[in-house]
């Protein structure tokens, strides 16, 4: 935006840029000659405005933007744990229809982002759209029709992250010709929701020879933490419980530790866990 003079911060670095390299070609001087002071300074260089900083999303699309890839991480990361909980699929394998009939009647689980939606309508004036769905590795575009797409109509726009469980169906087809298959959506929700909606415990996996009094006080902090963290989002101090399980030898053995009284918020207590914990977190649903 403009300042009182009118100009913007970016049109204020282009003069003062042009103003360095035009005095460096114009004044041309000796270490013997004096260098008027008034050709010497071009003036004190522009102060940025203070500006609201860009979140995690919008810094990642403007990188996008810019060099034509995610450079300091991709938009999904920050749900890397609902989507290793919580999905059984990605849009590579959702996006080869020619191989739609070996999921048929099974239901698809995966996580995208909206990066684009198109609103149509048919011959017989009803709405339909084509949503653009994109994760780490490719995109896809949905054909919606009908009740399909009026349903999660208010969840298809750009830049909304979405937990996505679909079934592959047969559609209707004339006798002697090749069967076609299409995707219904069976249940769409924000990937954020997953912590509300889906999750009903959270299971904590240490390896015997990690456990520690450190390790329970640091964990014992973090579910504190996590309390404040949910009571100041207005979610309460949590309805999640956790459940340990220490494992020892591998797989080989394994003991489940309840604490009955342990409860938290599950997004806050994800988001504040220590990443460095010698211990792994996974979510549990129905």
């Amino acid at each position: 935006a403009a300042d009182k003079d009118g100009k913007t911060f970016t049109e204020k670095l282009i003069n003062y840029g042009n103003k360095m390299q035009n005095q460096g070609e114009q004044v041309q001087f000796s270490i013997f000659d004096d260098m008027p002071a008034s050709e010497a300074d071009p003036g004190a260089s522009p102060t940025a405005p203070e500006c609201e900083r860009w979140t995690a999303y919008e810094q990642l699309q403007r990188e996008r933007e810019i060099a034509g890839f995610y450079i300091s991480g991709h938009p999904l990361d920050q749900f890397r744990l609902i989507i290793k909980s919580f999905t059984n699929t990605t849009l590579s394998t959702i996006e080869k229809r020619s191989e739609w009939g070996k999921y048929a009647s099974k239901k698809l689980s995966f996580a995208a982002l909206v990066t684009k939606r198109q609103d149509k309508i048919t011959k017989t004036n009803k709405p339909y759209g084509i949503i653009t769905l994109e994760d780490y590795d490719t995109s896809f575009e949905w054909m919606l029709f009908s009740e399909d797409f009026s349903r999660y109509d208010h969840l298809f726009k750009p830049g909304q992250f979405l937990l996505v469980t679909a079934q592959v169906v047969e559609r209707f087809t004339k006798e002697g010709t090749e069967k076609q298959y299409g995707l219904k959506p069976l249940n769409i929700i924000y990937l954020s929701d997953a912590f509300t909606k889906i999750c009903n415990r959270i299971r904590v996996s240490i390896g015997i020879k990690d456990v520690s009094e450190n390790l329970a006080n640091i964990i014992k902090e973090t579910v504190e933490k996590s309390h404040a963290a949910g009571k100041k989002a207005q979610r309460g101090t949590g309805r999640i419980p956790v459940v340990f399980t220490v494992v020892a030898d591998g797989q080989e053995f394994s003991m489940d530790l309840y604490d009955y009284q342990m409860k938290v918020d599950a997004e806050s207590f994800v988001e504040l866990f220590p990443k460095n914990l010698p211990c792994s977190l996974i979510l549990e649903g129905n």
